[in-house]
């Protein structure tokens, strides 16, 4: 409860500096709220709650100071919070594509919208120099792409996350390798994965008791498709697992560096956490299913990580 209010997503921290400045963002469906959760002492949480919206949204994705904020007919909306408030000056959400969204995740400082009742697409953004000091580029909407024009008149339920853009029809997962900086070859077709046989060890089983597609991500591990009634994961490498049952909620975690390899799937009677390593091995650069492991977790912004934190990313970008 907050603000004697029941709510049903908790989003995370903004970062401003070097300064943490911890914020509670919260959804109950009407409208969007925020609370302070940096307190040391008695109530972690403050009771001073502020309404940021008087609107609600089917998914919220955080990146660059940024809540994207997919709401059905209504579109995409954008909600700047602590730190981009304050140097942008902007505080209310604005809305960015009038086209209906129900899902939104972020690829690099653009946003991949999905839909059920329409065609999918990508509210590309672009990079500017800045000439304010906080942040030396800024982003610029540039325009809509839908997904007709990304997968070549295909159609079908489409996603992105990061470097990959997929499309899932009646026939197979199609495949695009998404590099905004590349310009030219910004967008790659890696082909489409046929939907009954992956290879002599792969079968993406999609059996009418699974239901129809709900919604789709792609993690570090692999590609994640949420049925009705079960969710199925593609791993960069091995065999295709099959969870049986309607999920309450599920959940990767492609910014943590923690948590990169693992899938939280949410019943109503128990928790599942599953923690895919089969990935380790995997050539980055030529996998089909799954992020790229030098996109997940480097582009988030905040303050100046830990040793260890900066290791593990030097690393990963070395391998």
């Amino acid at each position: 409860m907050l603000g004697g209010r029941t709510v049903i997503a908790i989003s995370i921290s903004t970062y401003r500096r070097r300064d943490l400045r911890q914020q509670l963002l919260c959804d109950d469906e009407r409208w969007r709220i925020s609370a302070s959760c940096e307190k040391t002492n008695g109530n972690p949480i403050s009771s001073h709650v502020e309404r940021k919206w008087d609107g609600g949204a089917y998914s919220v994705a955080i990146s660059y100071n940024s809540l994207a904020l997919a709401a059905g007919d209504e579109g995409l909306f954008e909600l700047p919070i602590e730190g981009e408030i304050q140097r942008s000056g902007a505080r209310g959400p604005r809305q960015i594509v009038s086209q209906n969204c129900t899902d939104c995740r972020w690829t690099f400082y653009s946003i991949y919208c999905s839909s059920h009742i329409g065609m999918g697409y990508l509210a590309s953004f672009r990079k500017e120099a800045s000439a304010g000091r906080d942040a030396p580029y800024e982003r610029k909407f540039d325009h809509p792409i839908s997904s007709r024009e990304i997968f070549h008149d295909s159609f079908g339920y489409s996603w992105g996350n990061q470097d990959k853009l997929c499309q899932l029809d009646d026939h197979g997962i199609q495949i695009v390798r998404y590099q905004p900086w590349a310009e030219e070859a910004a967008m790659e077709n890696l082909g489409t994965v046929d939907i009954e046989t992956l290879s002599d060890e792969k079968t993406i089983d999609f059996d009418p008791w699974k239901g129809g597609v709900v919604s789709g991500a792609t993690a570090l591990f692999g590609t994640v498709v949420e049925c009705q009634n079960a969710i199925v994961v593609i791993p960069s490498e091995g065999p295709v697992l099959t969870l049986k049952g309607e999920t309450t909620n599920w959940r990767i975690f492609t910014r943590s560096i923690q948590y990169e390899n693992q899938l939280h799937a949410i019943y109503p009677e128990r928790i599942e956490i599953l923690s895919f390593n089969q990935d380790y091995f995997v050539n980055q650069e030529r996998k089909l299913h799954g992020l790229n492991a030098k996109y997940v977790g480097v582009y988030s912004e905040g303050p100046a990580r830990s040793g260890k934190q900066r290791s593990i990313l030097r690393r990963r970008l070395l391998e």
